[in-house]
């Protein structure tokens, strides 16, 4: 995509957020066409002792299948957000593969962000990245809010910064078409997203890896995501939508059931 615009993606005052409160989305996880997992994410409220707080998302991973049998992963994590801006405040992963376990935790601000890394391995590790230009930094939940948000005709493109683990990463975006695709047993509107993704700041020696992902939301006011197809480091990997509910009251921020 070219590389001529002025500024990434973000809210325009006065743009509305496309998120409802208690929403919570079940997708089918796929790696190679084969069921290796299920992702489950939930919108605030949190439950706190001082109250509920809406600002904040949470998700978490959990293999199934036949992948548990080789390999069983489980993932948490959370993000505080600005609800104006949909910019992250802070934000936390925890990932135990098999028993080796990684703890993230991210502090955002207009500079750019801060990370600690505690292993099972070893003490924490600990870094500062500093925003490029004028664009800040999101993470994968409120870059996910912000492309739901996105108020785009086919044809247009952007870009956004992404942290993906502690390291920052590009994706650029395009509406690629409005069209129709099978849902829950309908035919229904929907936005085609393609686009690109790779890290940026490589040290030398690093190779520069561009992934290439596609997702589909529904074509109406909700922008309910359908699929996300994308490349990993291990193979293709789908997201599928199974399950769309919505919950009265607050949550914890582990929201399995």
């Amino acid at each position: 995509m070219p590389d001529d615009l002025e500024r990434g993606l973000v809210l325009r005052e006065g743009q509305r957020i496309v998120r409802e409160p208690g929403e919570e989305l079940v997708a089918r996880a796929e790696l190679l066409g084969m069921h290796v997992g299920q992702l489950r994410i939930r919108l605030g409220p949190f439950c706190t002792p001082r109250g509920d707080d809406p600002e904040h998302v949470a998700s978490t991973f959990d293999t199934a299948g036949v992948a548990r049998w080789f390999r069983r992963a489980e993932g948490r994590s959370w993000t505080q957000l600005d609800t104006e801006t949909l910019y992250p405040v802070a934000a936390g992963f925890e990932l135990d593969n098999s028993g080796s376990q990684r703890i993230y935790a991210l502090d955002f601000n207009a500079s750019g962000y801060d990370f600690v890394l505690q292993t099972s391995k070893g003490g924490p590790s600990t870094g500062t990245e500093v925003a490029i230009g004028k664009d800040r930094y999101y993470d994968a939940h409120s870059a996910f809010l912000l492309m739901r948000s996105w108020d785009a005709e086919p044809g247009e493109q952007t870009y956004f910064y992404v942290v993906l683990g502690k390291a920052p990463w590009r994706a650029d975006v395009r509406l690629q078409a409005r069209t129709v695709v099978d849902f829950a047993g309908e035919r229904t509107p929907a936005l085609h997203f393609k686009g690109t993704v790779h890290r940026v700041g490589l040290k030398p020696g690093e190779k520069y890896t561009p992934r290439s992902f596609e997702v589909w939301l529904t074509d109406d006011d909700r922008r309910v995501p359908i699929e996300f197809v994308g490349e990993a480091g291990f193979g293709a990997f789908r997201l599928l939508l199974e399950e769309r509910n919505l919950h009265p009251g607050c949550f914890e921020k582990d929201v399995r059931r």
